[in-house]
């Protein structure tokens, strides 16, 4: 069973032992493991017309559909409406089917 924890590339080498052969073969085991997978609830949110004003909140689920935990930190926006939006939380842990 290949169940790798972190997104990497794995390599192993095992030794086959056959019956009438006088020497084991070995067998090259390759796996890529993919790391985890999370997704916002939605992938678009028109926020309409917005006045410098006014304050409007949305509902965004982040959620792990991976198979490992999946540890985030979302990081600030660099622009000049970056200071405008705020996340919260802004970093966690999610494991496997869970959702913030």
């Amino acid at each position: 069973t290949f169940t790798p924890t972190v997104a990497d590339n794995f390599l192993s080498l095992a030794c086959l032992t056959v019956s009438g052969r006088e020497h084991r073969l070995p067998l090259k085991l390759i796996g890529q493991g993919i790391g985890p997978k999370a997704a916002f609830s939605y992938s678009n949110v028109d926020v309409h017309e917005v006045f410098l004003t006014s304050v409007r909140r949305y509902e965004l689920h982040l959620e792990n559909l991976g198979d490992i935990k999946c540890e985030y930190e979302l990081q600030k926006f660099d622009s000049s409406m970056g200071e405008c939006f705020h996340f919260s939380p802004n970093k966690g842990t999610l494991e496997v089917e869970e959702n913030h």
